[in-house]
């Protein structure tokens, strides 16, 4: 650790048994701007939302083309995780 960096940290935690407030508080959201961070959350809630739609029109498009590859393709999944599932609950006992 260099001098510069131990200074600093001895800096803070002085401040911090002092009870003074601690330079990181600031950030911490006030009230004012965590109303910016919700429209934030809502902007991004609504993309993700359009983008799981497109994806599933996608993954429809695919199935309807490819219907046996998909279907074996789905059972293969669902062996290997009935498989895993078998062995874990197998070592349990």
């Amino acid at each position: 650790m260099s001098a510069q960096s131990a200074g600093t940290l001895d800096k803070l935690m002085g401040q911090t048994r002092a009870g003074t407030e601690s330079p990181f508080a600031e950030a911490i959201p006030s009230s004012e701007k965590s109303v910016p961070i919700a429209e934030h959350a809502k902007g991004l809630f609504q993309r993700t939302r359009e983008r799981a739609v497109e994806l599933e029109g996608e993954f429809e498009g695919y199935v309807r083309e490819h219907p046996v590859k998909s279907v074996l393709l789905a059972a293969a999944v669902g062996a290997g995780v009935g498989l895993l599932v078998g062995v874990l609950l197998g070592r349990r006992t």
